[in-house]
């Protein structure tokens, strides 16, 4: 499911919610600095003002 989230699935604001029912959405975190940000944008996101790579793991 990740890759079809697009810029989110690699995004250090991104956190992947998974439900009860076994829905995935994923939730940025910039919505909580900035309620006119989209909470849960609509995927996949190929293109964000916003967006910040995570760090590379070692």
């Amino acid at each position: 499911m990740a890759a079809s989230a697009g810029l989110c699935a690699v995004c250090e604001l991104a956190d992947e919610i998974r439900s009860a029912r076994g829905s995935v959405f994923w939730r940025c975190r910039e919505h909580d600095a900035d309620p006119t940000w989209p909470k849960y944008p609509r995927l996949p996101v190929l293109a964000c003002d916003r967006h910040r790579p995570r760090p590379a793991e070692r």
